[in-house]
């Protein structure tokens, strides 16, 4: 039987976010000894919306669909146009 992957690596997780905010920028990074992360997208030079999460070792697939869900919803809230996208599909491990 195969299960969906439910945690994501910080690298994983910064490739999904590369495109889900185009035609914007996003940037992640680990903070806190990698003990959680924030990123950010821009317009050009200029920052549009922060989202840090300071206590968040593990990703799982949920945390990051809501959290790029609540920042699309906030950039379209703020009068920003983003493409339409969709999160990509998830590996899968053989249970």
């Amino acid at each position: 039987m195969l299960a969906i992957r439910t945690d994501l690596s910080f690298s994983e997780f910064e490739k999904i976010l590369e495109c889900a905010f185009s035609p914007y920028q996003c940037y992640f990074k680990s903070i806190n000894h990698s003990s959680g992360f924030s990123f950010a997208i821009y317009d050009g030079e200029i920052g549009v919306l922060q989202m840090t999460f300071e206590k968040k070792r593990n990703i799982t697939d949920k945390f990051a669909r809501s959290a790029i869900s609540q920042a699309r919803k906030r950039l379209r809230e703020q009068g920003h146009n983003l493409i339409p996208w969709k999160f990509p599909e998830r590996a899968t491990n053989s249970t």
